[in-house]
Order: C-alpha cells, then structure tokens, then sequence
C-alpha cells in the first residue's frame, strides 16, 4: 500500500482509497443477495399457502423418465432422491464427454449422478439436505463456510426449480437447467 492511502473500506472491492475524499460505507447487501436470502427465508419459515397444508417450494428430484433420449444419458440415483449441484466440475470436460460432470446432478444420499430430474414439491429444508451431504462426503474442510455454500446452492437449485411446473423433467447441461422432451414430443437433443 502507498503512502496517504488509507486501507479499503467495505464496499470498495478491495480497491484502496485516496483519504482525500470521504471513505464510502457499506451500502446494505446486493439485490442478487437480497433475492437469494428471500428464497432461502421462504424455505426456511415457509411460506402460506392458507391451504391447512405444511408450506412447500420445488426442488429437483433424480427421475429416470426420459433416459435414454441422449447417448450418454445416466441415472445411478435412487428415483426420488433429493439431488444438488456438483462441487466441482472436471475444467478441461465438455457437456458432453465422459465424465459426466458438466450434465449431471448428484443426489444428496447416493453422492451418484444423473442427466434427470424432475420438479417436485418439497417441504423440508433443502439447505440442510445439501450441508449434510457434503458433510457425510468430507467436503467440510475443502468448503471455507459450509452453511453458507449449502445455501447458495439451496438458493440456486429453488430458483431454477421454481421455473417449472410440478412433474416436469428437466435436464441439467453445461450449468442450465431445460426442460426434457417426453417421448414423441418434436424437439431435437
């Protein structure tokens, strides 16, 4: 750091001020991490519905309706199992080469993969399925904040299940999510 400079101030980026001017104040959170922490608070204290049933949200469950329509489809999950985001992903690997990374999801009990899953209701506490997965799988000292990384994946996976409807087979490839044709629907993999 150079002299007259003064070290950064929250809200700069890291980036040292000149104390010639007056130091900038935290400006409140994002509205990206507003809208993360209303989905994840609507998860958490549900939301009501004012139908007398347990508050739910969508999630992705492994289903093994619709494999087989690419070439390198798989399923090793159990059907129904609640599944998440890979923590890594091979840098070099493609959509579609072979190991599977970049097209599939894992599921939080099997930690095996799959290329589709479906929207379901869901009315536990999917960031809590995800630390628990991660930590029965040893990530917990490779992930510098646990909590927070389950639920930046909790928070990713709702808003990308809220997109669809309920029983809707979606597909995972190269980090978006897209509805899977049914058998006979036109539409070219």
């Amino acid at each position: 750091m150079t002299a007259g400079r003064d070290p950064p101030v929250c809200g700069t980026r890291g980036i040292a001020q000149d104390t010639r001017t007056p130091p900038r104040t935290c400006q409140g959170p994002s509205r990206t991490h507003n809208a993360l922490w209303t989905i994840l608070e609507r998860c958490a204290i549900g939301v009501h519905n004012n139908t007398g049933r347990s508050p739910t949200m969508k999630i992705f469950v492994a289903t093994k309706d619709t494999q087989g329509q690419r070439a390198n489809d798989l399923c090793f999950c159990d059907e129904g199992e609640v599944v998440t985001v890979s923590v890594l992903t091979c840098p070099r690997e493609t959509t579609d080469g072979p190991c599977g990374c970049k097209r599939s999801l894992g599921g939080v009990r099997s930690s095996k993969g799959t290329t589709t899953v479906r929207a379901v209701d869901f009315a536990g506490d999917l960031a809590a399925e995800i630390q628990a997965a991660r930590q029965r799988g040893g990530w917990e000292p490779a992930l510098r904040s646990l909590p927070a990384y389950a639920q930046q994946c909790a928070a990713r996976l709702l808003s990308a299940a809220a997109r669809f409807p309920v029983g809707t087979v979606v597909e995972y490839r190269g980090g978006a999510f897209q509805r899977r044709p049914r058998c006979g629907e036109r539409e070219t993999l």
